[in-house]
């Protein structure tokens, strides 16, 4: 539903939203919350509301104490862990998880485990819909050599496959990158994770969803994109990696925004068998789910309410999805369709035509072609926040409390109780951000935390 990365260079931005925001900007600053940190939003008030002194000060000696009562326990418990509380910066997870004691054990992952190394955003970065507007033309591209293209059969049809890497025959891991909604791999966040993943020895492939819109799976969060994603992870182990019967091949996944929930309801179906396409060979071992729409009704809710959604980030995401949707339209004139669950179905062709929302593109054809009763009943059904206890597999969840479009919220509650996910919460980052505090035009932090959790899990 949401996840497309915005350059700011191409979204014609009318005049009074540069003065709304230089205006926000300068109050903010004035008042001294810039580098205190509060969060202040320019438009609808704050999606995460400001912290006191009192609480902060609460936080750490409530981290002092828990520091002092699981030392016994003999587990390296990271400084930046949250034990009691919900929506703070920090690390979630069960205490009980033998994940979590491998990744942090003997100062394992330092970005996540040590407040030194946490993510700090620009101070002129510090509000969400700053960072996530400006993110895409700000950041600096890695260089790649121009993917390899394949195509992987999958139950909806074709499946275009950017290979980053070239396949070895010594390689036994892998990683597949699942970009947001309209997504493609030439994104600038797509191509900068593929080249830390490349230079940890990883193969490296993307899903081209923006080729492969005019296929409507890919523009599901749940049904027949989970499918189709344990389709490439089966062709990535049988064709891309090591052939010896001694080597245990290992399939990863990475998702950003819609591409995180698709990536998460995958994960949580290895257990519960939704879906089509399961074997041995479609397993995924573990991923990392970045911005990621964790409740598409709240997302919903969300778009409808802010303005910046409203008026900057829905119609760029539109014009994306409209333009590579059009193709398709002749074939829904036609008349019914084969939906996913093997029923005939009639797409509402003119509303898909006309669409002036991206709700509109949902209601006229992702819920009909995949069996949902109403919008709403997509969004409730669809959302990886529900599948999120199921996941038996380890998952690195990374969030911030500004990002505009998944909103503050993310399942706390289910992180604590599972043994096999880890949340970090950041207060900044956006939406696909995270720009560095020391290089506006790098995101290296979010980047070496997805890459250093890939790699401590060849060894768990």
């Amino acid at each position: 539903m949401c996840g497309s990365e915005c350059k700011a260079k191409s979204l014609g931005w009318p005049t009074a939203l540069l003065v709304n925001v230089f205006a926000a900007f300068c109050m903010r600053a004035w008042l001294g919350l810039a580098w205190g940190g509060w969060g202040l939003s320019f438009m609808t008030g704050s999606y995460q509301s400001a912290r006191s002194t009192l609480a902060k000060t609460w936080h750490v000696r409530g981290l002092t104490r828990q520091a002092k009562r699981l030392k016994s326990k003999d587990c390296d418990i990271p400084e930046t862990y949250i034990e009691d509380s919900e929506g703070i910066e920090g690390l979630y997870f069960n205490q009980k998880s033998l994940l979590a004691e491998h990744l942090f054990a003997n100062e394992g992952i330092p970005a996540l485990r040590r407040w030194s190394k946490w993510y700090k955003a620009p101070w002129w970065l510090q509000q969400g819909d700053l960072m996530t507007m400006l993110a895409g033309s700000l950041r600096e591209v890695a260089k790649l050599d121009a993917p390899q293209k394949l195509s992987v059969q999958t139950l909806g049809g074709e499946m275009p496959l950017d290979l980053f890497s070239d396949p070895s025959p010594t390689k036994s891991k892998a990683v597949i990158l699942i970009p947001g909604l309209g997504g493609s791999t030439e994104g600038g966040y797509v191509k900068n994770m593929a080249e830390s993943l490349i230079h940890s020895g990883f193969v490296v492939a993307g899903l081209n969803l923006g080729s492969a819109l005019q296929r409507p799976r890919s523009a599901s969060a749940h049904r027949g994109s989970s499918d189709d994603l344990r389709a490439v992870a089966k062709y990535i182990r049988q064709n891309l990696l090591s052939e010896s019967p001694s080597a245990d091949r290992k399939v990863f996944a990475i998702g950003w925004s819609l591409g995180g929930n698709i990536l998460v309801n995958t994960l949580a179906e290895q257990k519960t068998k939704e879906g089509y396409a399961h074997d041995n060979f479609s397993l995924i071992d573990g991923g990392v789910a970045l911005c990621t729409t964790h409740c598409l009704s709240r997302c919903a809710t969300q778009w409808e309410q802010h303005w910046p959604m409203r008026n900057v980030y829905d119609p760029h995401v539109l014009r994306n999805l409209k333009r590579l949707l059009e193709p398709a339209i002749p074939f829904y004139q036609q008349g019914p369709v084969r939906s996913w669950n093997g029923t005939d179905t009639l797409i509402d062709h003119k509303m898909l035509k006309f669409a002036t929302r991206i709700r509109d593109v949902d209601e006229a054809l992702i819920r009909r072609m995949f069996g949902y009763k109403s919008v709403e009943d997509y969004y409730y059904q669809a959302s990886s926040c529900r599948r999120l206890a199921e996941v038996e597999v380890p998952l690195l969840m990374v969030s911030a409390a500004d990002d505009p479009m998944a909103t503050s919220w993310a399942p706390f509650k289910t992180v604590r109780g599972s043994k096999h996910v880890i949340l970090a919460y950041t207060k900044h980052g956006g939406h696909i951000g995270w720009q560095d505090e020391s290089n506006a035009r790098k995101s290296e932090w979010v980047e070496d935390v997805a890459t250093s959790f890939l790699n401590r899990l060849l060894t768990f």
